[in-house]
């Protein structure tokens, strides 16, 4: 019974194991970016999140070229 367990123990480990390196790899593509547009009615506190995560290009290690217009909201909804 306990040879059984250290056995599925072992299998379970080494599927994990080939699960991270491959995980690892596929992280190494570099995959185009996608532009969003991004609309904001003021530089305010509330929107802070937006500018840092720009400034500390967040955005860009996820894949997305963020650009942050600040615009009126009714303009906003009109353009949109």
């Amino acid at each position: 019974m306990r040879m059984k367990s250290l056995r599925v123990t072992a299998v379970a480990l080494a599927i994990s194991i080939g699960g991270l390196s491959l995980s690892a790899h596929s992280q190494d593509i570099k995959k185009p970016s996608e532009r969003v547009r991004l609309t904001v009615p003021a530089k305010s506190l509330t929107f802070i999140p937006y500018y840092f995560g720009k400034a500390q290009r967040l955005y860009e290690k996820e894949g997305i070229d963020l650009e942050l217009i600040v615009m009126r909201p009714p303009i906003g909804v009109t353009a949109l």
